[in-house]
């Protein structure tokens, strides 16, 4: 039996929307209150993060290093003909074209040139409204209102997504996000209105998607499923044929544009190879889970190796049980998180040798907050809407452990710092700590983390090499020998290690063994000015 005093409770906590027929919170359900929390909230988490520095993992390299081509505005259409970092001044054979992340830089580059400020000020701001699509999108999707603003509040603090604001590149996978969802929004709009326009902005916001990254081609696959078992006016089957076709159309422009802007790079995506390198990369899907239910010793600079097997399991074993606690789960709901999660995620993981870089997560995490929202938390029985104290709590220990963990981003020092720390399994993060304690003159310290590095993995491509340039500004050459004719053998076409071999050698007095090494650098590199000057000044044939 229940009290009047109990009644009376409830009714003073919440309040019934007469046309959804749906519970709403007087406080946490109201819009304006959502959005001014989120807002507060964003800026409290990340106002910092423009105070910090490049930290030279890629930022540099298209920031820095790229002012010509960013300020020119006529250089926009370039964007679009090459991938990311062949347009970027790079000629590699890495195949990933992402016009936009191009354009967004090229935007910063008019106002805020190299002030790292600017860029990173963009990132909060992209932040800031993929946090508000967040909450519109899961609203959409039939998540109660309160519940969808919990849920956003979630996204918002997670610790997992300050790559994506405090690392300038990160910021692809929040212009992402901020397409698909839109385009996602639109769709839902579109089949209650039914309008021409609405329905162009959807496909509008999907051709941006693929602009920004591949991942977005599974939007197609999860706006059908939408169509069909989410929303209340299913299109008729002829309005659908039209639907996939205008996707087919858009799809194959997009794989055109790509394929002329990746023209004479050579990647191997045979199902074998493909096949090979998804099951390598396994072990992040679980890994980016755990982290999710339990953001514990997150990474700058994450390994596969890194994967807590024990935290992953129990992630899965709390899903599963918050879910079948709930006895009026909606099933499509489930279903479609889970698709939402798997297939943003898996094109990443056909990459060879990916790292668990951790803004890759940014989208897919709106997946797992729909699973999250046909828990028993978020559906009780007795009392109308989420348990909002236990998840206000998770949130709050959310913003704590954001606070410390977006500091890591700061500087190049404490970033690969960090990532040493959280991940020692990958060499790469030793490489890098390892030059960035050099450049911060603790040359003793370089040494020591180079060579844990090695012992990691010594056939990781230039940690010999930067470890010889530690030798070789300490004179001590015979060691800087040594591990520059090992990054030879692991690296046997990096021109830079062939010049320090030369250096060496003339150095060392043998001033015909330094110019055949010189030689040798022009010869994979015919535009080493550095090898060419010292040719001509030392009497080589450059």
């Amino acid at each position: 039996m229940i009290s009047k005093d109990s009644v009376a409770h409830r009714e003073i906590m919440f309040r019934r929307d007469e046309k959804s027929e749906e519970i709403i919170h007087p406080v946490l359900g109201n819009r304006v209150v959502q959005v001014i929390t989120l807002t507060l909230l964003v800026l409290l988490l990340y106002g910092r993060v423009l105070d910090f520095d490049f930290i030279g993992f890629d930022d540099t390299f298209f920031i820095v290093d790229n002012q010509e081509f960013l300020q020119n505005l006529r250089n926009i259409p370039e964007a679009f003909r090459r991938d990311v970092f062949h347009a970027a001044g790079e000629k590699s054979s890495r195949t990933y074209y992402r016009p936009l992340l191009l354009l967004s830089f090229m935007i910063d580059a008019q106002f805020g040139k190299t002030d790292p400020a600017f860029y990173h000020g963009t990132n909060v701001v992209l932040h800031l409204l993929a946090s508000y699509l967040v909450l519109v999108f899961l609203t959409a999707a039939g998540v109660e209102k309160t519940g969808a603003f919990l849920l956003a509040l979630v996204f918002a603090a997670h610790p997992m997504l300050s790559q994506a604001v405090g690392w300038i590149p990160g910021r692809n996978d929040s212009l992402l996000t901020l397409f698909v969802l839109s385009s996602m929004i639109a769709l839902f709009r579109y089949t209650r209105q039914g309008s021409p326009a609405v329905f162009i902005g959807h496909l509008f916001f999907f051709a941006l998607a693929l602009l920004t990254k591949e991942s977005a081609i599974a939007l197609p696959l999860l706006a059908l499923f939408a169509i069909n078992f989410l929303v209340e006016k299913k299109p008729s089957l002829t309005k659908q044929r039209s639907i996939v076709i205008t996707y087919a159309v858009i799809g194959l422009l997009w794989f055109l544009l790509r394929k002329s802007a990746l023209i004479g790079q050579k990647s191997d995506l045979s199902f074998i190879t493909v096949v090979g390198n998804f099951l390598g990369n396994l072990p992040l899907l679980f890994q980016y889970l755990s982290k999710i239910i339990f953001p514990y010793r997150l990474s700058t600079y994450s390994s596969p190796e890194d994967t807590n097997v024990l935290l992953c399991l129990l992630s899965i074993l709390l899903l599963l049980t918050g879910i079948m606690l709930n006895r009026v789960r909606k099933g499509k709901i489930i279903l479609f998180g889970i698709l939402w999660f798997l297939l943003f995620l898996s094109p990443s993981l056909i990459v060879p040798k990916i790292t668990g870089l951790e803004h890759r997560i940014y989208l897919p995490l709106v997946g797992i907050l729909l699973l999250v929202s046909e828990t028993r938390l978020f559906k009780q029985e007795k009392h109308p809407g989420p348990f909002a104290g236990p998840i206000l709590i998770y949130i709050t220990l959310l913003i704590a452990i954001n606070l410390s963990h977006t500091a890591s981003f700061r500087s190049p020092l404490l970033f690969w710092q960090k990532a040493v720390e959280a991940s020692p399994n990958a060499s790469l993060a030793y490489m890098n700590y390892g030059a960035a304690l050099e450049q911060a003159g603790q040359s003793k310290r370089a040494i020591e983390i180079l060579k844990a590095g090695i012992d990691v993995n010594p056939e990781e491509p230039m940690i010999h090499y930067n470890l010889a340039v530690v030798y070789f500004r300490l004179k001590i050459y015979r060691e800087s020998e040594r591990e520059v004719r090992e990054e030879i053998r692991v690296n046997p076409r990096y021109s830079d290690a062939y010049f320090l071999a030369g250096a060496i050698r003339k150095r060392q007095g043998d001033l015909a063994g330094a110019i055949r090494m010189w030689e040798k650098t022009l010869s994979i590199n015919p535009n080493h000015s550095a090898a060419r000057n010292a040719l001509a000044r030392y009497g080589g044939r450059p």
